[in-house]
């Protein structure tokens, strides 16, 4: 275990020990004061990032859609919320030292308010709580986001959006309503519920998803079978 691994360290019966995990670090801290301990860190060459299926549903496909949902995401909150601090922002997959790394592209800053001016040009037409308390008589709320771990959202949605949206030549009315897949692992769920949080803020219903590791390769990812 790792309390073992530090007792180990403390006692001198091992000259170092690595990848501890980041939940640790005042520990850690502490004993580089008391024990004459050097911590070091290093960047890994992987990035964390959604990946939309615009196939899967049409709000996906709305390219509007898309770049609100980049503004509305806080990458320094789930940073400092998930990770402890312990990650860097990116904005492209190849990262710093990568051959081919353009650091002139530009950087997407959270906006949440411009990214509701975007889905409200974009006709995705606001429907606050009353309005659907009018044609919704289901005991759940249509504003909160249902996911299978039963995780309830740490603040209320006070609206949701709604566009007439053609499909086999007909108009429909579509709910900006998306599913959000991770693997059930503590810091992926807990990166989903931010996401879900901060985009249910700008008026999109969120489903979280929670996959076992063992399958999400073979029955999500090779199928497609997911939207985000």
């Amino acid at each position: 275990s790792v309390d073992e691994a530090l007792l180990a360290l403390v006692d001198n019966n091992v000259d170092g020990v690595g990848f501890l995990p980041q939940h640790i670090g005042q520990t850690f801290a502490e004993l580089e004061l008391k024990e004459n301990l050097t911590q070091y860190t290093f960047s890994l060459p992987q990035y964390t990032a959604l990946f939309f299926n615009q196939e899967s549903n049409p709000v996906i496909a709305d390219i509007s859609v898309r770049q609100a949902l980049a503004l509305a995401t806080s990458k320094h909150q789930i940073i400092d919320t998930a990770f402890a601090g312990f990650a860097e922002s990116v904005d492209a997959p190849i990262l710093p030292g990568m051959v081919g790394y353009d650091s002139s592209l530009p950087k997407i800053l959270f906006d949440p308010a411009q990214a509701e001016q975007i889905l409200d040009e974009a006709g995705w037409d606001r429907v606050y709580p009353e309005e659907l308390n009018e044609t919704d008589e289901s005991d759940t709320p249509a504003i909160e986001g249902n996911t299978n771990l039963g995780i309830i959202p740490e603040e209320p949605t006070y609206y949701t959006r709604q566009k007439a949206i053609a499909k086999d030549g007909k108009s429909e009315i579509t709910t900006l309503e998306i599913n959000l897949t991770t693997i059930q692992k503590e810091k992926n769920i807990k990166v989903a519920e931010i996401i879900r949080n901060l985009w249910q803020r700008v008026g999109v219903k969120v489903n979280l998803n929670i996959v076992e590791l063992s399958k999400i390769q073979k029955d999500i990812i090779n199928p497609r079978a997911y939207e985000v």
